[in-house]
């Protein structure tokens, strides 16, 4: 499968899918060859990246970013260290029974986690044997380890979010 037809499928897949595609723009110290830039459809949207790496070009990496919210931060700051690392002791073994394929990295460390990413990799193979079955299987599982980490935080500190300030409806003479 040429980088075009690799490209060319899986863009169409995640359409298909009823995904929100756009092209990657990455920086050129990112060393991506190709990328997109993709959205779940509303009404809650999460956004993933789907790219190939120009250092390892046979396979596609599929990658979803987490930024730790204000309020969940200043609930892991009022935690004994001990704790917090309990926390994310937990939140890492349930993430990895769910996506055992899948690595977890989290920034800048465990006791203080502001960024966490999932990311999953499929070699040019496995989407030439697989198709679009692998494909949106392996979306599912970083999708559903996304869901995980919301989930977990939102159990150990629920966080409402905040009613958006609605306008007065306009009339019209």
């Amino acid at each position: 499968m040429s980088k075009h037809g690799v490209e060319e499928r899986v863009n169409q897949w995640l359409i298909e899918e009823g995904f929100i595609v756009k092209k990657l723009e990455a920086p050129p110290e990112a060393k991506i060859s190709w990328g997109l830039d993709v959205n779940t459809p509303p009404p809650f949207q999460v956004n993933f990246k789907v790219f190939k790496s120009s250092e390892k070009p046979d396979r596609l990496i599929i990658l979803i970013g987490i930024v730790v919210s204000p309020e969940h931060r200043k609930f892991l700051s009022s935690l004994r260290q001990e704790e917090v690392l309990r926390f994310m002791s937990r939140l890492t073994r349930i993430v990895l029974s769910a996506c055992s394929d899948c690595q977890l990295t989290i920034q800048p460390n465990l006791i203080d986690p502001q960024t966490l990413t999932i990311a999953s990799v499929l070699f040019d193979e496995e989407v030439e044997k697989g198709g679009k079955h692998v494909f949106v299987k392996t979306i599912m599982k970083i999708l559903n380890s996304y869901s995980i980490i919301v989930s977990m935080f939102n159990e150990a500190y629920p966080v409402l979010p905040q009613p958006k300030e609605q306008k007065p409806p306009q009339m019209y003479l």
